[in-house]
């Protein structure tokens, strides 16, 4: 499976867990889930999926993998809240598929966190390194209806 696969599955997998929090009102792991897909995004869109991909070889997949030192230098953001929230359904999941969506996407955050700052997507001024500035998509339920 190419790295692109992998972490289109994990799109896929976000997206379940993502909906699951909302539809049970756990509106701040809704926020992580939406914070996780946007770094997913964000590897897919740029190129940096080749460089992530890179990052991975060479390191020895883990049952349950350690986080770097460089989540503790974005202190204050969703990072380290993000990361746990993966530990916590990494823990949880008795799926071995989900278990490395997981494990790709904890990979995935500690590699964006060692990006030099010139390469992580910017943010929001006043939320640090919280959500790339991207238009926030609507739901339909609250689009205003075309005219026509």
């Amino acid at each position: 499976m190419t790295i692109f696969e992998e972490l289109t599955g994990a799109t896929l997998f976000i997206e379940t867990r993502r909906r699951a929090a909302e539809a049970k009102g756990r509106q701040d792991e809704e926020k992580l889930w939406r914070y996780v897909r946007a770094f997913n995004h964000f590897v897919l869109i740029t190129g940096q999926i080749y460089r992530f991909e890179d990052s991975l070889e060479g390191k020895a997949p883990a049952e349950r993998p350690s986080v770097s030192a460089n989540l503790g230098k974005h202190e204050g953001t969703l990072a380290e809240p993000a990361v746990e929230l993966l530990l916590k359904t990494l823990d949880e999941t008795p799926e071995l598929e989900q278990k490395q969506h997981a494990r790709l996407l904890i990979a995935l955050l500690d590699f964006i966190a060692g990006l030099d700052s010139s390469m992580r997507p910017r943010t929001t001024s006043s939320i640090n390194w919280t959500m790339p500035r991207w238009p926030s998509r609507t739901s339909p339920a609250k689009r205003k209806p075309r005219p026509g």
